[in-house]
């Protein structure tokens, strides 16, 4: 098991883990989907972690450049879903970013509804462009809905790897603390204890157009 989770006072927390980079197998995004269908079921907040000095690398690089065109179809296909699931679930989505985010795994970070990161050297970013996969049109429609517009050319064009200082500048994290975890847990807690309906509703008019674009259409065959 990659995603060990874990329930406690209305929060769902969901570390991700596999012991290496955190790659999104197929393994690792049916154990995180099912992680999101939990916190949904019981209508509590999740947290989302990594592992120290990874979040998530990104999409399994055995399978994207394996050249099985429909392996690497279904792959990207089963994030997307992942990534739609978590913008469209009616609860809050607090990320604990603790390492490097990369390709796929800023996608998942873009994905939550908040993001906390841990100061230090790790790196953020969309660097596909730099190894050679271009980007999904499902990517590029999440970097415009969460980047930062001054600096979505830099993040998508030019794959502009970050610190997690300009992480936040760029809009992949939307603040630091030391212990990201504990922030996370703090900040779900809180808005856990409101009314969960409304922020439903709240999240699903923001979030509306997103969804639809990541739903209403199959991913490439190329993807992060």
């Amino acid at each position: 098991m990659t995603v060990s989770v874990e329930r406690d006072e209305g929060v769902v927390t969901a570390v991700f883990d596999d012991g290496k980079a955190n790659a999104l197998t197929f393994t690792a995004i049916s154990e995180l989907r099912s992680a999101l269908g939990m916190a949904v079921e019981v209508n509590a907040a999740l947290v989302l972690t990594g592992r120290s000095g990874y979040f998530c690398a990104g999409f399994d690089l055995g399978v994207m450049r394996s050249g099985e065109r429909e392996l690497v179809a279904s792959l990207s296909s089963q994030g997307f879903v992942l990534f739609g699931e978590m913008l469209s679930a009616p609860i809050p989505i607090v990320a604990a970013c603790t390492g490097h985010a990369l390709a796929a795994g800023a996608l998942l970070l873009l994905a939550t509804d908040y993001k906390i990161g841990q100061p230090g050297t790790y790196q953020v970013g969309l660097n596909e462009t730099r190894i050679g996969i271009a980007l999904p049109q499902e990517a590029i429609d999440m970097a415009r809905f969460r980047l930062s517009r001054n600096h979505l050319a830099a993040a998508t064009l030019f794959a502009t790897v970050v610190a997690p200082d300009q992480a936040c500048a760029f809009g992949y994290l939307d603040r630091l603390d030391a212990d990201p975890l504990g922030a996370a847990l703090s900040a779900a807690t809180d808005i856990a204890a409101a009314d969960l309906r409304v922020f439903a509703k709240t999240k699903e008019r923001m979030n509306a157009d997103i969804v639809r674009r990541l739903m209403g259409a199959p991913p490439d065959q190329e993807g992060s």
